[in-house]
């Protein structure tokens, strides 16, 4: 592979005590309650489905999910890097035949103000697509599509690694390879049809170009 695009959450950095907690407070406040461990299944779930199935009505989603995102956003303290990533992302980026993507669910302004400027693993990568460069969104192809393009990268090079089943189904549509971050919180029987199954960021080196 020369072609790697990562996921964010879930997959970079570890960002479980961010977004459920937060997700529990909101829904307290409008009297949905639920523990943790209840809630833990919806991490990898997109935010809409999350609150599909928790209950929240179609008409308030939207002003549920601003709530959600303002309210994680106070506990940014709360997120770490995944063992083994950096050292992993340092390897891929020292060959000179490699490019390194984000495509995240993020907007620009999270992406920027919550991860890039946070975290020193942002340097590693030749570019970065967000929600804000798509109409379409995981799991359609589109920011996997816009990300080969910023690249040149071709179909039979690249690969997508990412925890959620919107990565799978958005690397497939795309027709380029998927592999699973186990290391995190993403469930190997819900992504059974990865090509590829990492149980630690250091795996994804296997697929470097052997010279």
């Amino acid at each position: 592979m020369k072609n790697f695009i990562f996921d964010v959450d879930g997959t970079l950095v570890d960002t479980f005590n961010m977004y459920i907690p937060a997700l529990k407070e909101v829904l307290d406040r409008h009297g949905i309650h639920r523990k943790i461990p209840e809630l833990a299944k919806y991490f990898s779930y997109s935010g809409d489905r999350t609150l599909k199935e928790v209950g929240i009505a179609k008409e308030k989603r939207t002003q549920v999910f601003d709530e959600w995102a303002q309210t994680a956003a106070t506990r940014l303290e709360n997120v770490t890097v995944f063992h083994g990533v950096e050292n992993t992302l340092r390897s891929i980026a020292k060959k000179e035949e490699t490019s390194l993507v984000v495509a995240t669910s993020r907007t620009k302004s999270q992406y920027l103000n919550q991860f890039a400027n946070r975290f020193t693993i942002h340097q590693y990568f030749d570019t970065y697509v967000t929600a804000d460069d798509t109409q379409q969104h995981k799991p359609d192809p589109a920011p996997i599509q816009v990300s080969m393009h910023r690249v040149q990268a071709q179909t039979n090079d690249t690969i997508y690694i990412g925890d959620s089943l919107s990565d799978l189904q958005a690397a497939h549509a795309a027709h380029i390879k998927f592999g699973s971050a186990l290391w995190g919180a993403g469930d190997a029987r819900i992504l059974a049809q990865a090509d590829y199954q990492f149980q630690d960021p250091r795996e994804v080196l296997e697929l470097l170009p052997k010279n």
